[in-house]
Order: structure tokens, then sequence, then C-alpha cells
């Protein structure tokens, strides 16, 4: 919130990074609902770009480096593209170092 007293910036950037640090806040539920939910208020909430739809993150789970849902339905293209550009996917990083993963439980 400092960044409201500072002077000469520009509103359109700073209710940009306010929207996305609080849509950010909430990125577990808004995957989780992109799961789980069949509710009407969470079917309304994709429909108008604040949640990622089911449809679209399901993409997430049969391609590589698409449709993370972290953030919402509205900036997914944008991560999208950056996540194109500067990530090799988590197919060739985290499902690899997970598949190597051994539970404490199962080691013993």
């Amino acid at each position: 919130m400092i960044l409201c007293f500072l002077p000469g910036l520009n509103p359109v950037l700073l209710y940009t990074l306010v929207y996305t640090g609080m849509l950010s806040s909430v990125a577990e539920v808004s995957h989780y609902l992109a799961h789980n939910s069949n509710s009407p208020v969470a079917g309304f909430l994709a429909r108008t770009g604040l949640l990622l739809p089911k449809r679209r993150h399901a993409r997430h789970h049969l391609e590589d480096n698409v449709s993370y849902t972290f953030l919402n339905g509205a900036t997914d293209p944008l991560v999208d593209m950056i996540a194109r550009r500067y990530s090799a996917g988590y197919k060739n990083g985290t499902d690899l170092h997970y598949s190597k993963y051994i539970p404490q439980a199962a080691a013993r």
C-alpha cells in the first residue's frame, strides 16, 4: 500500500498491481475451485474471468506450461505467454523431481 503514496505513479499500474496481488493471495482457492467446485458462484466467476474455467484448466494437466490458474482466468493468457518464454515447463522440472521423491514412511 505504500505505492499509493508515491507521486506520479500511473493509476492503471497501481490498480493492476493491487488487482494481481489480491488475486494472487487466493491462488490456492482458485486452483481448488478449478478442480472441485460445481457451485453457481464459482461458475459465474469463471464466466467473468475471475476464476479459470474447469475446461481451460484441464489443459494444465494435458499440456505442458499452460493454464496454471495461480492468478485467475483473466491473466492466465499473460502467464502462459511468460511461461512459454521463460520456463521449460513443469514436466521437465517439477514432475521429474517429484518422480524421484520417496516419502519418509516408505523409505523405512
